[in-house]
């Protein structure tokens, strides 16, 4: 028996829903604002949301990937670099989802498939 094929909906399911994913982490990050040592939101300081960095109080190889995000939605190339060299990168993967999700939804869909049970014979096969 072979793994089953999700169907087209659930591939269009799967696709509005990282669109949507990304649309809304692209919108948080464009509405916080960073600076070099926080992020704020509306001027409220954004509280550290690290287990490990609120536990020890050093910073793990994660921390400054959310100001450098953010960096990038307000168009700072260099502060992001220069925040964690990741964020651009991370940016750029989740910023690319978007045209790529919305051709992938909006193309027609592909014609139902004809698709035989597995493991059961037919008359001509035997």
């Amino acid at each position: 028996m072979g793994a089953r094929r999700p169907t087209a909906a659930s591939d269009r399911t799967i696709d509005a829903s990282v669109l949507l994913l990304c649309c809304l982490l692209l919108v948080g990050a464009a509405v916080l604002s960073p600076s070099s040592s926080e992020v704020t939101f509306f001027g409220y300081e954004v509280p550290v949301l690290c287990g490990f960095r609120r536990l020890t109080g050093q910073s793990c190889p994660g921390c400054g990937l959310t100001r450098s995000f953010t960096f990038m939605a307000h168009g700072l190339v260099g502060p992001a670099y220069r925040t964690h060299v990741l964020g651009p990168v991370a940016f750029l993967l989740v910023a690319l989802q978007l045209p790529y999700r919305g051709w992938r939804l909006w193309r027609p869909m592909p014609a139902a498939e004809v698709t035989t049970s597995e493991g059961r014979g037919h008359a001509a096969d035997q």
